[in-house]
């Protein structure tokens, strides 16, 4: 399941399968997302810490970005 959430449905699946051996052209989203005081906390923590953080920040924001199928939105207004 955690497979499926970071590579996408049925990539995995395909990985196994060799379907990924000759080039192919897909369509990927790729987010870009501008996180207020990153570069700040990321002086005041370790790097396994700041990865820890980031990784738990897109956790939380993970169930919107599904819902609204990765739309734009804006949390603080």
């Amino acid at each position: 399941m955690q497979m499926k959430k970071k590579m996408g449905k049925g990539v995995l699946l395909n990985l196994f399968l060799g379907k990924y051996h000759e080039p192919r052209k897909e369509e990927r989203i790729v987010m870009f997302l501008d996180l207020t005081s990153s570069t700040a906390i990321a002086e005041k923590l370790d790097l396994y810490e700041y990865s820890s953080f980031l990784k738990d920040f897109f956790y939380d924001i993970d169930e919107a970005i599904n819902e609204t199928k990765g739309l734009y939105f804006n949390l603080w207004g």
